[in-house]
């Protein structure tokens, strides 16, 4: 045999052999050869025709992300495209590709060139049948369009053939919603019927889980005056802040806007200054609002006082000023937006606005609080509108706006906290982030989680990305474009809110650019960033839920507890961000509890390790810091599953990304709680929405005590997976030590608290094992290998039988 023979020129030969009639031996013998070559190399035809089916392969994305009741669509931009392809492209082979959904329907981009042999477009399912070429064409613009009103998880699976393998996209379908009537009834409540002033600044998390509200300011005959307002939500009995209780807190001395604000370890909140404040420094031109301030109050949540320290002492000459065609120039101390962030040593650092220089604040010596702290490298930069971001290591990190305008060059700075030195980090590759024609204005810089590297958003719609371990900077992603009736409009963010979410995502809010006049043009787009993929989600929330036709200075966001994000936006009503249960944190990212013991004046210790969370919670940069690396302890009452927060303060360490090096927090047991009982509380470290394994304890609850059956409660923690039934009275019975550890099951690696991110929880099953189980996320495309269906499984056995025989 000779295979590499064409079939035409065998079945010539044959035909030739015939045509002589031949009664030869040796003829007959020719004859039957050259008809087995033919009857070989045709089977091996349909053989390799059929083996090239296997080699079929279809690449998808492993996950997406769409809003509840909008569309998500598939495109061919290599970052969410879908595509079958062969290994050996065989003009005219088509094949069978299945597509399906649970909780929605798909449409095809297009149907030219291919067969609905089951199902149908624009529904749950369907196979379709085409070559690869009229497949990949027609999956262009696949669109998945969530049932209406679900959120959740979905999962879109492909496979080609009935025996074929498949691949699964994740489908996470998210939600916006608002505070409820009940919240807000309690907000008009609290502000005697007169609202947020405006609305709302921004937002604080305190250590005891409540949240701190600013006012915005009113109108007072035509002139802006900020607010001197706070209140403070305190979720439900079931953790749910959207259904929250409000209370006036005590005012503050000053009324300020966008001013420098901290958590302190001790649990107090620092505030500094205002760019628009009351007993400001220096008159508006444009407005006649009082700007800068160089007042600072600290706030005591436990006795609701605010307490009036020291000033900022810096002092500044001949300072100009300018507005409405006037100008002025003066001398004075002045403090505003600028940013700030704790140091190690639990002090403060803010930079100074008007020049290179920073000031430390020291919450812990107030009778002479104040000292010069270590000058910017650059001489030419100065703090204002800048973002600075706090690395793994402890070290700050900023791009500098100023001396990157005035030397017409990217240019960075990393303050080293162990040697308080300044250096150089710009490694001459930085590009423009921020120019005098987007008004001096820079986005917000945040941590990312899945990478570890420092993201900077500017206000030109580019970004920048800093590796803290090769010490250098890359190309960030570009921000994403709209479509207008003039064209594409680019995205950016100039004053403008980001947080990272607790799956390692970056939530962020754009706008159109800033014009160089002060100029803040509307609307705000929201945009879920997956930094693995590259990929930006639209997730703008409906009109009804927050009214987005302004700009994104007007937003700002705050990581709740719950995983959820508070987004606020000048308004009386909040908005609230919930991914879908499976999209929830890697779980090694969470939180340890290694123990928890008991101190002398009934507070107690609790050391573990991530305390502190992989990253602040979320930035705005100059104008409003509401960073949140510091732990919170949540308990619930297994008899009643009431939902409690304990107060912590003391945390060891005022970094992030700690990894695991042990911390320590100081924990004082809520209201009502005491230190020794018999009713089960299962105990929980959250850090940035990131909820930890949880222990069990037994405390006096806030109620009357009752003695209850071992065993009695497996009922209520999904049938006993999330801790050990039986012996129940002997779990706690050391009160000082961690005796009270309960052996836990793997099922209970990834179990998020009930809360509104788990909506469903109830008294029977708080805890929902299955929807909150996350597995890691491959970063690379899914890809499936498509086997052959029955009938042809069949056939090629068939031929290869066949081929064999001859060949033999």
């Amino acid at each position: 045999m000779r295979p590499s023979q064409p079939l035409a020129s065998l079945a010539k030969r044959l035909n030739d052999v015939r045509g002589h009639r031949s009664d030869s031996r040796r003829a007959k013998r020719r004859n039957g050869r050259i008809a087995a070559a033919i009857q070989s190399a045709i089977l091996r035809s349909e053989v390799e025709l059929l083996e090239t089916r296997l080699l079929l392969t279809v690449t998808a994305p492993a996950s997406a992300t769409v809003l509840q009741d909008r569309t998500l669509f598939f495109s061919q931009n290599a970052k969410d495209s879908i595509t079958v392809s062969e290994a050996k492209a065989i003009a005219g082979n088509p094949l069978e590709l299945t597509l399906s959904v649970t909780h929605g329907t798909l449409t095809l981009g297009g149907t030219a060139g291919l067969s609905i042999i089951a199902g149908a477009n624009n529904s749950p399912q369907m196979s379709v049948f085409g070559t690869p070429d009229f497949l990949n064409t027609d999956l262009i613009g696949l669109s998945y369009t969530p049932t209406p009103g679900y959120s959740g998880d979905d999962s879109l699976k492909l496979s080609a053939g009935s025996n074929a393998g498949s691949a699964n996209i994740s489908l996470y379908i998210n939600t916006w919603t608002n505070s409820t009537f009940a919240s807000l009834v309690s907000e008009q409540q609290a502000t005697g019927g007169e609202g947020l002033d405006l609305g709302s600044e921004f937002t604080l998390l305190l250590p005891n889980g409540d949240v701190m509200v600013h006012g915005s300011g009113q109108e007072v005959n035509g002139s802006f005056v900020p607010s001197a307002n706070w209140y403070k939500i305190t979720p439900d009995s079931t953790g749910n802040y959207a259904n929250g209780t409000w209370t006036q807190l005590t005012p503050m001395h000053v009324g300020r806007q966008d001013f420098s604000s901290v958590v302190l370890p001790n649990g107090d909140v620092f505030v500094l200054g205002g760019e628009y404040a009351t007993d400001g420094q220096v008159p508006d031109l444009t407005t006649g609002t009082e700007m800068y301030s160089d007042s600072a109050e600290i706030y005591n949540p436990a006795t609701n006082v605010w307490t009036t320290v020291p000033p900022d002492p810096h002092h500044y000459t001949g300072i100009n000023f300018s507005g409405l065609g006037y100008t002025q120039t003066i001398s004075g101390n002045f403090a505003g937006d600028q940013p700030s962030e704790v140091l190690p040593n639990g002090n403060i650092l803010i930079g100074n606005i008007f020049d290179n220089g920073t000031e430390i604040f020291n919450p812990n010596n107030l009778k002479n609080p104040w000292s010069t702290g270590p000058a910017k490298v650059h001489t030419n930069d100065q703090s204002a509108e800048e973002s600075w971001v706090k690395l793994g290591n402890g070290d700050i990190l900023t791009y500098d706006i100023w001396s990157s305008i005035a030397d017409q060059k990217g240019e960075a700075e990393l303050l080293n906290t162990s040697t308080m030195k300044w250096s150089d980090a710009s490694h001459g590759i930085l590009r423009f982030l921020s120019t005098a024609a987007t008004d001096d204005e820079l986005g917000p810089a945040l941590i990312g989680v899945r990478g570890g590297d420092a993201l900077f958003t500017g206000a030109n719609g580019r970004t920048e990305s800093y590796n803290p371990n090769t010490n250098s900077w890359s190309v960030g992603p570009q921000l994403p474009d709209i479509p207008t009736p003039n064209g594409m409009l680019q995205l950016t963010a100039g004053d403008a809110p980001a947080a990272v979410l607790p799956n390692g995502d970056t939530l962020m809010a754009l706008s159109p650019a800033v014009t160089a006049s002060g100029n803040f043009p509307g609307p705000t787009s929201f945009y879920e960033f997956d930094p693995v993929t590259g990929v930006f989600a639209d997730v703008t929330p409906p009109l009804n839920v927050s009214n987005e036709g302004g700009n994104s200075f007007n937003d700002t966001m705050l990581v709740l507890p719950s995983g959820q994000i508070l987004m606020t936006n000048a308004t009386s009503q909040l908005a609230f961000y919930t991914l879908a249960p499976g999209d929830g944190a890697n779980p090694t990212w969470a939180p340890t509890i290694t123990s928890f013991t008991k101190n002398a004046n009934g507070s107690y210790t609790l050391t573990g390790t991530q305390l502190n969370g992989r990253d602040e919670g979320a930035a705005y940069g100059d104008d409003k810091q509401m960073a949140e690396n510091y732990p919170l302890v949540q308990m619930i009452d297994l008899e009643t599953g009431t939902v409690y927060y304990a107060t912590t303060s003391k945390w060891s360490s005022t970094g992030v990304a700690t990894g695991s090096t042990p911390e320590t927090v100081n924990v004082v047991l809520p209201p009502g709680i005491g230190s020794t009982g018999d009713v089960p509380f299962l105990v929980f470290v959250i850090a940035d929405g990131v909820p930890s394994v949880p222990i069990e304890r037994y405390f006096a609850g806030p109620g009357p005590s009752q003695a209850v059956a071992d065993g009695a409660f497996s009922h209520l923690v999904n049938g006993g997976q999330f801790f050990r039934t039986g012996a129940l009275s002997a779990l706690g019975a050391n009160d000082s030590s961690f005796a009270a550890l309960v052996p836990l099951t793997p099922s209970v690696a990834n179990v998020t608290p009930p809360s509104v991110s788990a909506p469903g929880a109830s008294l029977d099953s708080p805890f929902n094992s299955t929807s909150t189980t996350v597995s890691p996320v491959s970063s690379n495309p899914a890809r499936i290998s498509a086997a052959l269906d029955n009938a042809e499984s069949v056939q090629w056995a068939g031929l290869s039988a066949a081929l064999d025989i001859l060949s033999a």
